[in-house]
């Protein structure tokens, strides 16, 4: 029955790696040509924005540049809070139990030992899957959210909802109004009896808001003292930062924003592909796990391989991405690098 089982987890593993290998394929071509676009869409806003300091028809839809001080005269209210801004920011944590678990190896078993700590997340942890039982989580009964105002100018500018959207409210919400049922700590509405000493279910909530005459830069379209999203046939841009940006400024925080997208993207592809393969070659670590020693060492030497073949891999896919999304620059650069190696060659085998 225990060898039944076995099976049966070595060929579920198979199947979930084959599903990660192949997936990661997919995320990495993905990742390289969303950046490409990215790329493209900036070259093509530094082209063609145009920086004003007022409204002028002359520059109805066209793509526009601006920076001016955020106004309404809305109020956004929640359930605990009412407050005079364009934009608020309701984090919600509950104190919950969380499980950190490793695997240790003895000849041919393995053992999974696990440890759990209390911590405040602004997620539910899923408790269900525990190793051990009576660190159960409750049901988070409510969550993070974003309000905004339906009504919000910058100088004479009227934003549309999707510009709205966009404000990023980063100032602490200190002056909280009492709420039945909670204490107020520290900037955090507290659910418990002691915040020094939090227990599982508790919540705190904290708040962030944008406050009136924030500065904020746009580049977007205009019409009529309105600042909507601008679209064509190749892109749609709406961009709102906080604070005062040039136009090549707010370009490159843009820029800036893709590059770390697309490293963290790339990680994540490396580590889905080498966990893939991982599973993939499992059932050789089990069969040379029955033999003494050389099962620790084909393990460890199986983990290495899966290392170097995924980085191969993964450095390949980038490499072809590039190639078939912006052939103009990567097979001048492919071919130049070529020709080096060739000449560094020629010239070692001519001194020797």
């Amino acid at each position: 029955m225990e060898t039944q089982e076995n099976v049966r987890n070595v060929f579920s593993g198979m199947l979930i790696g084959l599903i990660l290998f192949v997936g990661s394929f997919f995320l990495l071509w993905f990742n390289e040509a969303g950046y490409v676009k990215s790329l493209q869409k900036a070259d093509y806003i530094q082209k063609n924005v145009i920086s004003i300091s007022k409204y002028s028809p002359e520059y109805n839809r066209k793509l526009v540049h601006y920076t001016g001080r955020v106004k309404t005269n809305d109020t956004v209210s929640d359930d605990f809070v009412s407050v005079n801004t364009p934009a608020l920011k309701k984090t919600v944590e509950m104190y919950q139990w969380d499980e950190r678990c490793r695997s240790s190896k003895s000849g041919s078993h393995r053992t999974k030992s696990c440890s759990y700590t209390k911590k405040w997340s602004d997620k539910q942890i899923n408790s269900t899957s525990f190793k051990e039982r009576g660190h159960d989580n409750p049901t988070m009964a409510f969550k993070s959210d974003e309000f905004f105002a339906n009504n919000v100018s910058v100088d004479d500018f009227r934003l549309d909802p999707e510009l709205i959207k966009k404000l990023n409210p980063e100032i602490a919400l200190t002056n909280l109004p009492s709420k039945q049922g909670y204490q107020t700590y520290s900037g955090y509405y507290y659910s418990g009896t002691d915040f020094s000493s939090p227990q599982i279910g508790d919540y705190r909530i904290s708040y962030q808001y944008m406050p009136i005459n924030s500065s904020v830069s746009i580049i977007a379209a205009q019409y009529n003292k309105i600042f909507y999203e601008f679209s064509n046939n190749k892109y749609d841009i709406a961009l709102l930062y906080n604070g005062i940006h040039s136009a090549d400024g707010m370009v490159n925080i843009f820029k800036e924003n893709a590059k770390m997208l697309l490293y963290i993207l790339r990680i994540l592809g490396f580590i889905l592909m080498a966990a893939g393969l991982k599973l993939l070659i499992s059932p050789l670590s089990i069969i040379f796990s029955f033999i003494p020693v050389i099962g620790d060492i084909a393990e460890n030497f199986t983990g290495f391989i899966c290392f170097l073949i995924a980085l191969a891999l993964s450095l390949i896919t980038i490499a072809v991405a590039w190639i078939a999304v912006r052939p103009l620059i990567s097979i001048p650069l492919i071919i130049i690098s070529i020709f080096g190696i060739v000449f560094v060659f020629t010239r070692k085998q001519a001194a020797n």
